[in-house]
């Protein structure tokens, strides 16, 4: 996905259409083999493009192998013992962000837990997300590629 998110709830899906393979007993050694492997997540846009998803602090992922999430390339453990990321399956991932007017109080030192209890009144004078989709899509060997404007971050990782 290309999107960016700033605030509210926001969900996506995708299908493995290559990976490792589901286990099939009739299958030859070479059937089975993996074609590659996966990583879904989230990412700010601080995250490294050269990297994967998950490989420092600026991104959250979730990894076909024993389907563990990664942060700042750490793996630990998600799913059940046994069970990966195979081919044909659909992951959903989901993300809560607060609202703008929350995030600004918090910067700004004005928050206190005590009024600020819910981000529902604040979300009230809000207006709805604009989602402007204005990076070009460059054709390059079968595949979709997005212009991406290097952005360098103002402040270093704490």
């Amino acid at each position: 996905a290309n999107v960016g998110v700033r605030e509210g709830r926001w969900y996506w899906e995708c299908k493995i259409t290559s990976g490792i393979r589901q286990p099939n007993p009739n299958a030859g050694p070479t059937e089975t083999e993996p074609q590659g492997h996966v990583r879904i997540g989230w990412a700010r846009r601080e995250a490294s493009l050269d990297a994967p998803v998950g490989f420092d602090a600026y991104s959250y992922g979730l990894r076909d192998v024993g389907g563990q999430k990664v942060h700042m390339s750490r793996p630990k453990d998600f799913f059940p013992p046994g069970e990966d990321i195979r081919e044909g399956d659909v992951i959903g991932l989901e993300i809560n962000l607060p609202s703008l007017a929350l995030h600004r109080k918090i910067v700004e030192g004005q928050y206190n837990p005590a009024v600020d209890v819910s981000d529902a009144a604040a979300a009230q004078d809000v207006e709805p997300p604009d989602i402007i989709r204005d990076r070009v899509p460059i054709r390059y060997r079968a595949h979709l590629y997005f212009e991406q404007f290097e952005y360098h971050p103002t402040k270093e990782l704490e």
